[in-house]
């Protein structure tokens, strides 16, 4: 089975262990290109998604909001990807700004 950018689950925002006995893998460039952009697609349709649990939509927008830059930040997940990290960063927010009406991110942007 093939896998598609979505298919790739957003819980690798939580950090691994640095040993993870019994998981031999070697990831290609291609490989870890695919995992950022699951990661930053996933990340986007939660922040924007009214559905989901508003744990994970806050911890998402902390994502989003971060400076942070390592292996899997959004902004590193978004420069990658080819995209300007705070001129992406702002249009989620103008995105959800215009969502409020119908529950959009909480005012604290």
């Amino acid at each position: 089975m093939s896998w598609k950018p979505l298919d790739v689950p957003l819980a690798v925002m939580d950090p691994l262990p640095l040993e993870c006995p019994g998981f031999e893998r070697e990831w290609s460039e291609e490989d870890i290109a695919k995992l950022r952009e699951g990661i930053l697609i996933e990340a986007l349709r939660d922040a924007l998604d009214n559905r989901v649990a508003p744990e994970r939509r806050a911890k998402t927008w902390k994502w989003i909001d971060s400076d942070d830059i390592g292996p899997f930040s959004f902004r590193v997940c978004a420069e990658v990807g080819g995209h300007d990290y705070l001129r992406l960063r702002e249009t989620i927010h103008a995105t959800a700004r215009r969502q409020r009406g119908q529950g959009g991110k909480p005012s604290a942007a």
